[in-house]
């Protein structure tokens, strides 16, 4: 079997985006034991916290919006498995604000304009930046 060259795109921010024929997927079990394909969207490293996130949608659509979700992963895991070993990715919850914050950024810059997405957790405010309580400018 020939292995075959990857494509893929990078938007502004410097994350790798899928071409619209790749649409990769993976199955993940829900909080009811169900399977639910879900297709990655984009991925991305993140240098303030040095930890790397997956973007993707369960293909949920209500009020005009797809469902939008992400997790941390483990890039070497990632890429094992993509090359046919035998190894399991370990997909981890994002449970601070400050990493929904850094998805929700990462979302600003790369869904196109016009594109509704339902992301009820994700949230930026000043997650990025808080001030430090006695700080003075």
């Amino acid at each position: 079997m020939a292995d075959e060259e990857k494509k893929s795109t990078t938007d502004q921010a410097g994350s790798e985006q899928p071409t619209e024929d790749q649409q990769p997927q993976f199955v993940m079990t829900d909080d009811e034991g169900n399977e639910v394909t879900c297709t990655v969207l984009y991925m991305f490293h993140s240098d303030h916290n040095d930890k790397d996130y997956l973007v993707y949608t369960t293909g949920v659509v209500e009020d005009d919006a797809q469902e939008v979700s992400a997790v941390i992963y483990d890039p070497q895991e990632l890429a094992a498995a993509v090359n046919g070993e035998d190894v399991e990715v370990t997909f981890k919850p994002l449970t601070t604000e400050l990493e929904w914050a850094l998805v929700a950024d990462s979302m600003k810059q790369v869904i196109p304009d016009g594109v509704n997405v339902i992301a009820s957790d994700v949230v930026s405010d000043d997650v990025l930046d808080p001030e430090v309580p006695g700080e003075t400018e």
